[in-house]
């Protein structure tokens, strides 16, 4: 049976059902990452998991996206700032043994993104950040790649660079992120988490996320991270298929396909990554309830969908 995970908001941490719902779950991972600065709140998340026996993953050691476009840093400076903050986050969580260790490297296209890192060390440079990791990460750890999919061209760039000798991660994380409209492919999924399993990975997909049409278009949301023309186009599909259709049904189809996905092309590991409604993750403002419980933390159909293929959410 596959194994099934969910992101963890503190915000309603403390809420006694929410607790109970995310026992369901075998992993659990915080869905703003374990990070520096929220050091108590994270540590009440272990606190949790060691208590009622769950698996624990880390996110985000090294983020491409976060990462300044200035190429002025050395070699020597790059190291220095990968192995300090991997230092930091394996002594601070000792109990995190699975941990994405680089972090969206590509473009939609296929090509590596341009930064100071790759700047400075070259097209490689995704693998000498991940030997660095290693270097100082205990040996029950490990290190997955982790990036989003929307089509071949970057799925393809991805399975080419991890097939590389150079390569040293252990498993790979794929983002399942899905709108209503456009939706992603769930015969694509499979076939390439196929592909990625034949190279001997771990396969996680810890951020299965489908979400409906916003409710409203508020651009100042969008904090410069998207194109607001293609949103924009996107929220008044948003709108004409809210009209037309039972947008919940639809997502709960989506999730079922995307699992079941998942599910035949072998992965190890199936998460999502917004699944209360209650406190949603969400970093445009143009999406919206991709819970599979609702605000009052009642059943919607996507839950009752993948009760079909995923015993362990039933009860």
């Amino acid at each position: 049976m596959i194994s099934i995970g969910s992101s963890v908001n503190h915000k309603i941490f403390e809420n006694k059902i929410y607790r109970d719902l995310l026992t369901k779950f075998d992993y659990l991972y915080a869905d703003g990452s374990f990070r520096e600065n929220n050091l108590a709140q994270n540590r009440e998340i272990i606190n949790f998991c060691i208590q009622n026996n769950k698996k624990i993953r880390g996110n985000c050691i090294i983020s491409s996206p976060c990462i300044s476009k200035f190429p002025n840093i050395s070699k020597q400076q790059i190291e220095y700032q990968v192995k300090d903050r991997a230092n930091f986050l394996f002594s601070n969580f000792p109990e995190i043994n699975y941990w994405e260790s680089v972090h969206e490297c590509f473009d939609d296209n296929g090509s590596l993104r341009k930064q100071a890192y790759s700047s400075s060390l070259g097209e490689n440079w995704i693998f000498t950040v991940n030997k660095w990791i290693k270097q100082v990460a205990p040996d029950s750890n490990k290190l997955f790649y982790c990036d989003y999919f929307r089509d071949d061209r970057k799925l393809s760039s991805v399975y080419n660079f991890i097939k590389s000798e150079k390569s040293t991660f252990d498993g790979i994380s794929i983002q399942l992120h899905s709108n209503i409209f456009p939706q992603l492919n769930p015969a694509l999924i499979k076939t390439w988490i196929k592909k990625f399993k034949s190279l001997g990975l771990l396969i996680h997909c810890p951020e299965t996320v489908v979400w409906q049409p916003a409710e409203s278009l508020n651009i100042r949301d969008f904090k410069k991270k998207v194109d607001i023309n293609r949103e924009t186009v996107r929220f008044r599909a948003g709108q004409v298929l809210k009209a037309l259709s039972d947008v919940e049904s639809t997502q709960a189809k989506i999730y079922h396909d995307l699992v079941l996905a998942a599910i035949e092309g072998g992965a190890d590991m199936v998460g999502f990554w917004s699944a209360f409604d209650t406190a949603p993750w969400n970093w445009v403002g143009n999406r919206a309830k991709a819970g599979l419980w609702d605000e009052k933390y009642k059943p919607k159909k996507a839950l009752i969908e993948l009760q079909k293929i995923l015993p362990q959410l039933k009860g």
